[in-house]
């Protein structure tokens, strides 16, 4: 079965609360991707929380009101939930991410 890492927060806005569900493949926690001068910097602190299955990690994104998702594994899982579409997404060294805004 697939893991992914996964980091929910919750964060108190002035008008509402928000939840932070940030998620990443397993095998890319801890790197940094430079791509010309941008770096992505898929760190422990940020992404890194509790490694889980894909099924926890798509229940944790339908809650999300912010979500970033990184690696082929979680982008495929979120599309194919309906948690994120196609046109969404964006490359960075062929390693696909998307954020995710609810409002």
């Amino acid at each position: 079965m697939t893991k992914v890492w996964i980091n929910v927060q919750a964060i108190m806005q002035e008008s509402r609360e928000e939840l932070l569900v940030a998620t990443c493949d397993s095998d890319l926690l801890g790197k940094k991707i430079v791509d010309g001068k941008f770096i992505f910097d898929i760190n422990k602190k940020f992404y890194g929380g509790e490694l889980v299955d894909i099924e926890k990690m798509i229940n944790a994104l339908k809650r999300a009101t912010i979500a970033n998702i990184v690696g082929e594994e979680c982008i495929n899982a979120a599309v194919s939930a309906g948690i994120i579409d196609e046109i969404n997404i964006k490359k960075v060294k062929n390693i696909p991410h998307a954020q995710l805004f609810q409002l």
